[in-house]
């Protein structure tokens, strides 16, 4: 498949963070929280048929800021598998505090 836009990414991604999120916490009282990096790649990358090199340069790329969201990314405790480099730092979560309401 061919290297999704940059919109059918960012679709793919919150839609997956979203998924993960319901799965694990009560998120009626929370509005920013991380989730699992791997996660989100697994499904993101199954979604959009792309590899992890991909989805990772794709996600490093992005922009962290807009009128409607900012990404954020958490480190892991301890080097785990699954993490992603990022500015020479390493990073195994991922939220998405969105700037208006969430759909």
């Amino acid at each position: 498949m061919k290297k999704p836009t940059e919109k059918e990414f960012c679709n793919a991604l919150f839609n997956a963070y979203k998924e993960i999120k319901q799965k694990y916490w009560d998120t009626s009282r929370m509005r920013i929280f991380y989730v699992p990096i791997p996660e989100l790649r697994k499904i993101v990358c199954k979604k959009l048929r792309i590899n992890r090199a991909k989805f990772e340069d794709i996600l490093v790329n992005l922009q962290r800021e807009t009128d409607e969201y900012i990404i954020g990314f958490g480190s892991p405790m301890l080097r785990a598998p699954g993490v992603i480099k990022y500015h020479n730092h390493y990073y195994y979560y991922l939220c998405i505090h969105y700037k208006t309401k969430e759909t």
